[in-house]
């Protein structure tokens, strides 16, 4: 008994020594707890639910953590903290921000680990490895993350969900990297071993400048007198874009675009194609409607691409200076009605 009792004791104070020793090495300890981004946007009042308001935004990379130790495993996931569901645009959770009608997405991306991937939060849901309903796993690798310290990247991008007149916050936690070792638990809601996301000074302002139609009467044309071979354009018809009642942020500039109403003649160099006839009478074939800012070297007015406006400021009014001219298109020029039509956008950034 007395035997037993003593290798029954040094196999407990074996098993002890050890327990203590692993908890003493394996370690991950946060590098970096919080990165605070300042942000203005400005979102056009007239756009629809659903558009994302500017690109993609970046973080800088980050240490998220430096962990030591023997792991069986280590797990990368990503949550939302604070903000409420939204819904789905464009395959992202996009979670409301406190500002009416503005709401954003939270993505994350590995540095040297997990094969650099990258996501979004999006609703995948790993069962082995649940972190919860609105999270995202990344990866899970069978031992202590190869790269130490790990890195990372938050992603962000912003979207109109409502009707808004825009509105400030000081300071938003909006996610954080969560992190899982041997297969045990992610950590506790906002515990110290989440590297959180804040944005702080979030500002949206609205924007919008009172556009109307534009009808330009381009005139009757003798095509047999006025034309002298394909390339050859008649007098130019100017016509004016006018931005009235603006309202703008600190920074707001303006880019405008031009979108046939059908497939253009030559896109590139701004020349519309003509609209077809109706069954009384034919529409003229041979000439195009070119458009160009007026002025100056008369710039071509590429479409479907922006052109740059330059700053607006909130009350004041605008204006386009742009000429209209027929062109001749082919050898050939058939006399018809000699009509067409174009959309013109407002881009804010």
């Amino acid at each position: 008994m007395i035997k037993f009792t003593t290798v029954l004791n040094f196999i407990l104070c074996v098993l002890a020594f050890s327990a203590s020793n692993a908890l003493a090495t394996n370690v991950c300890k946060l590098t970096q707890s919080t990165f605070q981004m300042p942000f203005s946007l400005s979102v056009a009042q007239d756009a629809p639910v659903g558009t994302q308001i500017g690109p993609d935004i970046e973080t800088g990379p980050l240490q998220l953590y430096t962990c030591t130790g023997n792991y069986s495993s280590q797990s990368l996931g990503l949550k939302p903290i604070g903000g409420v569901l939204h819904g789905m645009i464009n395959g992202r959770r996009v979670f409301k921000t406190g500002i009416a009608g503005i709401g954003y997405a939270l993505g994350l991306r590995s540095i040297g680990n997990c094969d650099g991937s990258s996501a979004y939060l999006d609703g995948v849901e790993f069962t082995s490895e649940r972190l919860g309903p609105l999270n995202r796993l990344f990866c899970t690798y069978p031992g202590l993350m190869p790269v130490q310290p790990m890195r990372g990247q938050f992603l962000l991008a912003f979207y109109k969900i409502g009707a808004t007149n825009g509105g400030s916050l000081a300071s938003y936690v909006v996610g954080a990297s969560v992190i899982r070792n041997n297969q045990s638990y992610w950590e506790n809601p906002n515990s110290s071993t989440e590297s959180k996301l804040t944005i702080k000074g979030l500002a949206v302002t609205t924007v919008s400048c009172s556009l109307s139609d534009i009808v330009v009467p381009m005139g009757d044309t003798n095509t047999q007198q006025m034309f002298n071979g394909v390339g050859s354009r008649l007098n130019p018809v100017p016509f004016t874009i006018h931005l009235n009642n603006c309202r703008a942020g600190p920074n707001t500039s303006v880019k405008y675009q031009f979108d046939p109403l059908m497939p253009a003649f030559d896109a590139k160099n701004g020349i519309l194609a003509l609209n077809a006839g109706g069954a009384r009478r034919l529409a003229a074939t041979g000439i195009g409607i070119e458009i160009r800012a007026a002025g100056g070297t008369e710039a071509v007015q590429a479409f479907g691409v922006p052109h740059v406006f330059g700053k607006i400021t909130t009350g004041e009014n605008y204006t386009i200076p742009l000429n209209a001219r027929y062109i001749q298109t082919a050898a050939k020029i058939t006399g018809g009605i000699a009509n067409s039509a174009m959309t013109f956008t407002l881009i804010y950034d």
